[in-house]
């Protein structure tokens, strides 16, 4: 290679150093601002996080990641705005015992790390200049995930809203057949629709969340058991709802379960495909199971165990209704979605640090994502406790429902 004279080197590096300090002279947004992420109690002292951090733009939408480095999470160059900061990193039950001393001492299952800070305004330099401090949760690893959630409904052909189509799915991430008698399903209260409105349950109560609906698989103790990377499909109602004014619409007869409320007159039996136990309703004369909240929990709990559980008005209503308060001890998975980008949360980080957003697009479905695929062929997906991360959502692009089809994970978009 030809050699260039040492004063043309000279002189292209007096331009480059030139050029680049105009260029930081031009930036209006905020050159650089810092995140100090902290270990929960009892971890070492001694240990400093490190791992992928991501900011969001609360109104553009705008996505920034970096890698924290010995417990430091520095952005730069990123535009002044209001941000959401969330973590997620999983860790090795070794990895957690090392880090954490006499915690994970009987721990077998992997533990996901996550935390979440809202609202933090980085509009100036003063903003900037602050270390904003974030203190992580940790939880351990479940055998079951909520793995898709068709929640938002879709259209007639006269453009009329049509919500009687859900459904969800619950899938075993495990490598061990897992029994789903006595597992409940449950919608959250809250609203996720619009930012305007605030969750005053999430701003008082950081140790539980507060449900609207809940729905029971029947059984006692051994009936309904769950192979390793198989799922179950719950539908609202088990019916065919494809038809010439909803051609986008969906076949759900092949559901194993339903959340059949008898008392209702929208609510359908198909006697083919066994009920769910309705064991809570917040409102009495809810018709259907599922809230416009769309977030969703799975927990256990006997009758007497929900019987004893708190319930609760919403704090500054005068609503007679009230919610069943679920310590989030006893969650199993959650997952928050939310129609408006800048919607605010329903759950803690401790839950899930972010939500997948469905935006107002109809039919959209919620897809958690493929991990990697296990040696005997066995699907993994993921689960970082941050749905905004292990969540697709997607809607169709040919007009056809095909991409609503339950129990499917070999999508490409599934699998990146």
């Amino acid at each position: 290679m030809k050699r260039l004279p040492q004063i043309t080197l000279m002189l292209l590096a007096v331009f480059a150093a030139f050029t680049s300090c105009k260029k930081d002279e031009d930036f209006k947004g905020i050159e650089s601002t810092e995140f100090r992420i902290n270990y929960p109690d009892g971890f070492s002292s001694s240990a400093r996080f490190e791992g992928e951090v991501t900011l969001k733009d609360r109104n553009s939408g705008t996505i920034y990641t970096t890698e924290a480095k010995d417990g430091i999470a520095t952005f730069t160059y990123i535009m002044q705005g209001v941000y959401d900061l969330s973590v997620s990193k999983t860790l090795t039950a070794a990895q957690f015992k090392e880090l954490a001393p006499g915690l994970g001492d009987d721990l077998k299952n992997e533990v996901v790390l996550s935390g979440l800070s809202l609202s933090v305004n980085l509009l100036t330099d003063e903003d900037a200049a602050k270390t904003h401090e974030v203190t992580l949760n940790w939880a351990v690893k479940g055998s079951l995930v909520i793995s898709k959630i068709y929640s938002n409904g879709t259209k007639t052909t006269a453009g009329k809203t049509f919500l009687n189509d859900r459904y969800w799915e619950i899938f075993n991430n495990s490598s061990e057949t897992v029994y789903l008698d006595g597992l409940c399903l449950a919608y959250l209260w809250g609203n996720t629709n619009t930012a305007a409105v605030t969750n005053p349950f999430y701003e008082q109560y950081k140790d539980a969340v507060f449900v609207n609906t809940a729905a029971r698989f029947p059984g006692s103790g051994s009936e309904h058991p769950l192979a390793p990377g198989e799922s179950v499909v719950v539908a609202q109602s088990a019916a065919n709802f494809v038809t010439e004014e909803r051609p986008m619409d969906i076949d759900l007869t092949g559901a194993d379960f339903e959340t059949y409320y008898a008392d209702s007159d929208m609510s359908q039996d198909n006697t083919a495909v066994p009920n769910m136990e309705i064991v809570y309703k917040a409102i009495a004369g809810a018709r259907v199971f599922g809230m416009a909240t769309m977030s969703v929990i799975l927990f256990r709990a006997t009758d007497a165990e929900i019987a004893s559980m708190e319930k609760l008005p919403e704090p500054g209503s005068s609503s007679s209704n009230v919610f069943l308060k679920i310590p989030n001890g006893i969650i199993i998975d959650a997952v928050q979605q939310y129609k408006a980008e800048d919607a605010n949360p329903v759950m803690h980080a401790e839950l899930d640090a972010s939500a997948a957003v469905l935006g107002r697009e109809v039919p959209v479905i919620a897809e958690r994502k493929v991990a990697y695929t296990a040696t005997d062929g066995r699907k993994v997906l993921q689960d970082t406790n941050n749905s905004g991360a292990d969540f697709v959502v997607s809607t169709s692009v040919d007009g056809t429902p095909a991409f609503l089809v339950p129990r499917q994970y070999d999508k490409p978009v599934l699998n990146k």
